[in-house]
């Protein structure tokens, strides 16, 4: 459900610091064959008391939050055969790749390997 309840209650800054602009639940992977009919301002203030617990706890927002939006972006990406004979894959979803990696702070080739 934290999923859900994320892109209820992400400030328009926030969804762009974690490059979730122009995503919602009908359009991520991971979420749009689930329960789309969410009751959004219940998430949305679930999702503001989550965030509160953890600024109680002392774990950083955004270092979770990176993750979590990474886990939805790396469903958006797929991989394909390449078109040359060796037994390499080719990736759809490259926007979404750099994204992931700049969120997790690696390098774009790295993540692909």
């Amino acid at each position: 459900h934290i999923f859900y309840q994320m892109l209820a209650g992400l400030s328009d800054e926030e969804r762009t610091r974690l490059c979730l602009d122009g995503f919602n639940v009908s359009n991520l992977n991971y979420l749009k064959n689930g329960d789309i009919r969410q009751d959004e301002q219940e998430d949305a203030a679930r999702f503001q008391a989550w965030k509160a617990c953890l600024g109680i706890l002392g774990i950083p927002f955004i270092d979770v939050v990176r993750v979590l939006a990474s886990v939805l972006l790396l469903g958006n990406i797929s991989f394909v055969e390449s078109n040359n004979q060796s037994m390499e894959v080719e990736i759809n979803g490259e926007a979404e790749l750099n994204s992931i990696a700049n969120l997790l702070g690696v390098s774009t080739q790295a993540l692909f390997r």
